[in-house]
């Protein structure tokens, strides 16, 4: 019985992992690029809560479809309420919301009635958009792996797109307590490491492409000067 395996971003051991549970033998590999040349990535240290620095970054996006993703479901709504105030056309989208008023938003924002949807990661996956122009992230994401899943919903048509990624050390404490609540499994000390790669990523002077193609067992030689490094 032949069977196929995919997934979207999988560092050599996850794949290993996968290969193994699957009982696969000898299978036939095939990885694509990690480069996404039309995404410039971004990654700033957060000033007081953000606000106007994503003001500032939506200056050059006006009119243009994007997501900004927060930690939590509240924030989602206040910084939502804090755009409209400003006259730009946002909608806040989290679990916790009636799923009736998640598919309006999900189909207005794909359908350009809604220019911005400000999430949690609860949305995500699935999403059949192609001219998302770009996304912020309002804290730190909790992993490589989830920061190049997201990013890697802008510029789906090929055309150019921006990232920024805010951040402070108060979203590494946040996080480092979520981990402390968990079990003590491999697991906990697995999720320690993806949150320093993170944090490691978020301070590098080094080329954001190439960094996260690394983390990613891949090797890009130029960026192209496709990010802030």
């Amino acid at each position: 019985i032949p069977i196929a395996a995919f997934t979207a971003t999988a560092t050599r051991a996850v794949e290993e992992d996968i290969a193994s549970n699957l009982g696969l033998r000898h299978p036939k590999r095939v990885r694509g690029s990690l480069f996404r040349e039309n995404l410039t990535i971004h990654a700033r240290h957060r000033i007081k809560d953000g606000r106007e620095q994503l003001l500032e970054f939506l200056k050059s996006h006006e009119g243009e479809s994007g997501i900004i993703y927060t930690l939590s479901r509240k924030s989602t709504e206040s910084v939502s309420h804090f755009l409209q105030s400003k006259g730009i056309g946002a909608r806040a989208y989290h679990a916790g919301l009636p799923t009736e008023e998640k598919h309006t938003t999900y189909a207005e924002f794909v359908a350009d009635k809604v220019q911005i949807v400000v999430a949690t990661i609860a949305f995500g996956m699935g999403i059949d958009k192609s001219n998302i122009r770009f996304v912020v992230h309002m804290t730190l994401p909790k992993t490589l792996e989830n920061f190049y899943q997201e990013i890697g919903r802008a510029g789906r048509d090929g055309l150019e797109a921006e990232t920024l990624l805010l951040f402070s050390a108060q979203d590494i404490v946040q996080q480092k307590m979520f981990i402390e609540d968990l079990p003590e499994t491999p697991y906990k000390q697995h999720a320690f490491n993806k949150l320093e790669s993170m944090v490691r990523f978020a301070n590098s002077e080094n080329c954001r492409h190439q960094s996260i193609a690394a983390y990613f067992d891949d090797r890009i030689d130029v960026c192209k000067e496709k990010c802030d490094n």
